[in-house]
């Protein structure tokens, strides 16, 4: 009763941001080129230039972290009054195929992204990126190719691993079940549909949806780096122990 209380004042408080699919459809009523399976993450805190919709253009299968998509340029104001003149400007943004934008991030205007994109949290963007990288800062400079940054990320899954079963025993006083590893069961469960709607399907994924399309093709096209759960729990231990020495 709660939850349809609350769904129906945000739709009344917010028309077009209450959810991710009434936003997309929003920008694309406006002019906006939006493509399957985007996701907007917290779409009351993204700022898109809607009066400019139709010179945003968005692929497929991106994810944008309440970001600002700014296709104008206002500073020509401080000129109208210092020239008496009007250089009034904007400029397009387009942004390819598999792209996540992080958190709080700017995108300027004339800009274009590429495909399998990944840009930081905090970044301005203020020139065109190419496909394959990773980009972060403000203004944005590229900081790795994105297979230097699966090399980087593969390196790091004990440790986070580690990190998340450490602070699951300390609020719990024991260890995690395989449905409590979440999405670290990426790791070790094996790719059967049953395992999928036992352990995977469920989980929250981007603002809350849960069995994503993203998620069951990365399921089951990807394989575990562990052979079982067991196993998993004791690479996790083994590293702990290592670092005791």
């Amino acid at each position: 009763m709660f939850n349809r209380v609350k769904q129906y004042v945000n739709k009344v408080l917010y028309p077009n941001t209450y959810s991710n699919d009434r936003f997309c459809e929003y920008i694309r009523e406006h002019g906006g080129v939006v493509g399957s399976n985007v996701n907007f993450v917290n779409p009351k805190a993204t700022h898109v230039d809607i009066n400019r919709a139709k010179y945003i253009s968005i692929g497929d299968n991106c994810c944008l972290s309440a970001v600002s998509l700014i296709a104008h340029d206002y500073s020509w104001y401080v000129l109208g009054y210092s020239d008496s003149e009007i250089y009034r400007w904007g400029g397009g943004i387009r942004m390819g195929n598999n792209c996540f934008i992080g958190y709080k991030s700017i995108v300027l205007r004339n800009v274009t992204i590429g495909e399998n994109v990944i840009i930081g949290a905090g970044s301005v963007v203020t020139k065109d990126i190419p496909s394959n990288t990773v980009w972060g800062g403000s203004p944005a400079k590229q900081l790795m190719t994105l297979d230097e940054y699966k090399t980087k990320r593969k390196k790091n899954i004990i440790r986070e691993g580690k990190m998340a079963r450490d602070v699951f025993i300390e609020s719990n006083g024991r260890e995690m079940t395989i449905e409590e590893c979440a999405f670290f069961g990426f790791y070790f469960l094996q790719r059967t549909e049953e395992n999928y709607v036992k352990y995977i399907a469920r989980l929250p994924f981007n603002s809350e949806r849960s069995n994503s399309e993203q998620v069951r093709f990365c399921f089951f096209n990807s394989k575990p780096l562990f052979d079982s759960y067991e196993n998993y729990i004791s690479a996790l231990k083994e590293d702990a122990n290592e670092q005791k020495r």
